[in-house]
């Protein structure tokens, strides 16, 4: 683990000469449909992270406005956690939620119970209505796969398969659009 920020910086300071030595490598009558595959998972993936943006922007907003609604201390830093955290899977609405509910705590329990069903509804709506539809339309996927691929990816993989899942279908759904294409040109072409 302490060597990935290590290899990240080398992959990106020498990415061209990574990249040339890749292409030397590959067969040519491979390059054009592998640069047409990467240009896909490279828009695919895109997408995703966009999706992603886009969740924790408006999980984060709508815990600064509600927070705000309540008469919260500090509405806009806690929804900016709350936003923030939520990229992690199971344990960042947990995260994001701890500083909210011991500042609420400060002012009152019944303030305390008020941040708590706020968050847990905010989390509930996000796993289950936003983020498949929001992600679904940005991976160009239907939400009932996503919600599907995290839930396999949690069962095969844990924490790692739930950050993983989406990408992964992303790619192999890329993967499989890209041989469709490849396999009707060779059919038009013979």
């Amino acid at each position: 683990m302490t060597l990935i920020p290590f290899i990240a910086f080398f992959m990106i300071k020498d990415m061209e000469v990574i990249q040339k030595a890749f292409w030397s490598v590959v067969p040519e009558k491979w390059k054009d449909p592998l640069r047409d595959f990467f240009a896909e998972v490279d828009r695919s993936l895109g997408g995703y992270i966009r999706g992603q943006l886009i969740v924790c922007t408006l999980i984060g907003g709508l815990s600064s406005l509600l927070f705000w609604w309540i008469k919260m201390k500090y509405p806009l830093i806690l929804g900016l956690i709350v936003g923030v955290t939520n990229v992690i899977p199971y344990f960042g609405p947990i995260i994001g939620a701890v500083p909210a509910v011991v500042i609420a705590a400060t002012v009152s329990f019944r303030m305390a119970v008020y941040v708590v069903l706020i968050l847990f509804i905010l989390q509930f709506l996000e796993g289950n209505i936003i983020s498949p539809y929001v992600v679904g339309k940005s991976v160009d996927l239907h939400p009932l796969f996503i919600i599907l691929s995290i839930l396999i990816g949690e069962e095969a993989g844990g924490v790692l398969g739930l950050v993983l899942a989406v990408p992964i279908v992303a790619i192999l759904k890329t993967a499989l659009l890209e041989l469709r294409r490849q396999m009707k040109g060779k059919e038009r072409a013979g």
